[in-house]
């Protein structure tokens, strides 16, 4: 196990800790946060997947891109989890529900299971393959 695999478990760990806290934020009435906490358990599920591979992306929407263009995820879900995180940490004309945070959640979750089944499948072929491709995508 070298340094890439250890980014990347604490990347999922940071998953993990982000989706227990939302589940809790929830019950303890708080959807607004459970919405933005959420957002970033599926963010750091995707950062651990590119980082998987040996791509670190600091950028949100970089990061959307990548999954999108490099792995051929669909990120339509983090996309919209992003969109929704912004409009509840800046925004205060319409607060979320609780069937709208529960509702992310539970998309949050499957988006996630993805994710790592994703991880689990991926070979060494697969990962010079994104990698050659992250290369021609940013002329690096």
């Amino acid at each position: 196990r070298g340094v890439r695999d250890e980014l990347t478990d604490a990347y999922l760990w940071n998953s993990e800790e982000n989706m227990d806290s939302a589940k809790l934020l929830l019950e303890a009435g708080k959807a607004r946060v459970a919405v933005s906490v959420t957002y970033y358990s599926m963010y750091y599920a995707a950062l651990a997947a590119l980082y998987k591979v040996g791509i670190k992306c600091e950028n949100h929407g970089g990061t959307i891109i990548l999954l999108e263009r490099l792995c051929g995820i669909d990120a339509a879900p983090l996309s919209k989890a992003k969109d929704e995180r912004i409009e509840q940490q800046y925004y205060v004309s319409a607060p979320a529900s609780e069937t709208d945070a529960a509702m992310l959640i539970a998309t949050a979750e499957e988006f996630n299971a993805s994710l790592r089944a994703y991880m689990d499948g991926l070979t060494a072929k697969d990962v010079e393959t994104m990698r050659m491709g992250f290369k021609e995508l940013t002329g690096a």
